[in-house]
């Protein structure tokens, strides 16, 4: 009789759409790499001090090139509507540029001007005496040196950008900036700039990503990094997908969705490498059900597997527009053991694998798991980044439950942040009352 060893890989899929409004102040010194990626080579850190009133913020090099992108992700405005940045940055030195703006990945490399050069993007760009307007690879130079003034350094300024979608394909675009104290009080302003400007690839991006960078010596600290545009509603918000190997020697693929519009089903794809493009197509379509705002649970057994061979594993999710995403790949192992009686070992991530019932009223239930016993500590905040509670638990290793109890908050997007071992992450949740 063959045994396996059982190999259980999570990954937890879930994609952080913000809600309308997003804040990041940094006062968390891991906020920085829990909502943003890096380019190739980061180089910004996230401080505890430095900030505005000396609290949190991300720590800009003098000389240093780099650009920090979102993990999450904005919907277009709707024409007549408009998507809003901001951010407080503190004067460095008197050369050099800072910039943000929206594009259309979530991982994004910049040139010497703080213009993205990797995917298309709207966003601006200052200096000490002007700045820029970037249109993907175009550009709108501005000058108000004469008229107001150089950026002085020591400083804080409060650099506002605008997109209003006023067609189609049409963005008029405006900077704002206002000298600040260093508690993030305005003061004056200092300048306001428009343009307007055609751009077909960011109307036909389904998502937009938010970005800020800086290039050589301008800014010193960056700090309160505000977006307010409108959410994206999936398809599909994927809780889990998890691989693994069953006694009969079988690989057991099992997901979670927390909700589902408009979906047409499920594809397994699987290839003997960690290439999507050599992936086969395992199943016939599973089908969901229409419009589910429910928690749901899938499985598929793969009973064409041999022993002592690895096999790679994805998820695809078929829209009803034909359109599909991936998610994995998920990697077993199947291998013979000489001991028929051995206990499989199961390999747990440490993780957040669901929010149930989401959206809840007032409670509702997080299960996670934990790689080792150790404790665990929860804090739930607002689409401002207020915390609104907490609660640290004792958890052992394997799967593990604790109940959120939000009576006395009114209804609203909240985030529940799991921290456990130095492993952080995220879930959105809603509280409908």
């Amino acid at each position: 009789m063959k045994t396996s060893f059982i190999c259980i890989i999570m990954i937890l899929v879930s994609t952080v759409l913000m809600g309308v409004t997003d804040l990041q102040n940094f006062n968390n010194t891991s906020d920085l790499t829990t909502w943003f990626n890096p380019d190739a080579t980061p180089v910004f850190t996230n401080i505890s001090t430095g900030g505005l009133s000396n609290s949190g913020s991300v720590s800009i090099p003098i000389g240093s090139f780099d650009v920090w992108t979102g993990v999450y992700s904005f919907g277009l405005p709707s024409i007549g509507n408009q998507a809003v940045l901001s951010g407080y940055f503190l004067i460095g030195a008197n050369s050099g540029y800072s910039g943000f703006g929206l594009a259309t990945a979530d991982v994004n490399e910049i040139n010497n001007e703080c213009n993205i050069t990797t995917s298309n993007s709207l966003g601006v760009q200052f200096h000490g005496g002007g700045g820029a307007f970037f249109n993907n690879t175009a550009s709108q130079n501005l000058d108000w040196f004469d008229e107001d003034g150089d950026l002085l350094e020591g400083s804080w300024y409060k650099i506002t950008f605008t997109i209003d979608r006023t067609a189609e394909s049409t963005f008029d675009l405006e900077m704002d900036i206002w000298l600040s104290d260093s508690d993030g009080v305005l003061q004056s302003r200092h300048t306001i700039q428009n343009w307007s400007c055609t751009n077909t690839d960011i109307s036909a991006a389904a998502e937009l990503y938010p970005y800020f960078c800086n290039a050589s010596e301008r800014s010193s600290h960056m700090d309160d990094f505000y977006v307010q545009a409108e959410e994206i509603t999936l398809p599909v918000t994927m809780s889990s997908f998890t691989a693994s190997v069953t006694a009969s020697n079988f690989v057991m693929l099992q997901w979670i969705t927390e909700s589902e519009s408009e979906m047409m089903g499920y594809n397994v794809h699987r290839s003997a490498a960690a290439n999507l493009e050599d992936a086969i197509r395992m199943n016939v379509l599973t089908i969901p059900a229409y419009n589910n705002p429910t928690q749901s649970e899938y499985s598929y057994m793969d009973e064409e597997v041999d022993s002592e061979q690895t096999y790679y594993y994805w998820l695809e999710s078929v829209e009803l527009n034909g359109s599909s995403r991936f998610y994995g790949p998920q990697i077993v192992t199947v291998t013979e053991t000489s001991e028929p009686d051995d206990t499989p070992e199961v390999v747990y991530a440490t993780g957040i694998k669901s929010v149930f019932p989401n959206p809840f009223n007032p409670m509702t239930t997080i299960s996670y798991s934990l790689a080792s016993d150790q404790t665990v500590h929860f804090t739930m905040f607002d689409l401002k980044g207020r915390k609104v509670g907490e609660m640290t638990k004792q958890g052992n290793k394997g799967n593990n439950t604790v109940t959120w109890n939000a009576e006395g908050l009114s209804s609203g997007i909240y985030f529940i942040r799991m921290n456990a071992g130095g492993e952080e992450e995220t879930r959105k949740v809603m509280l409908l009352k």
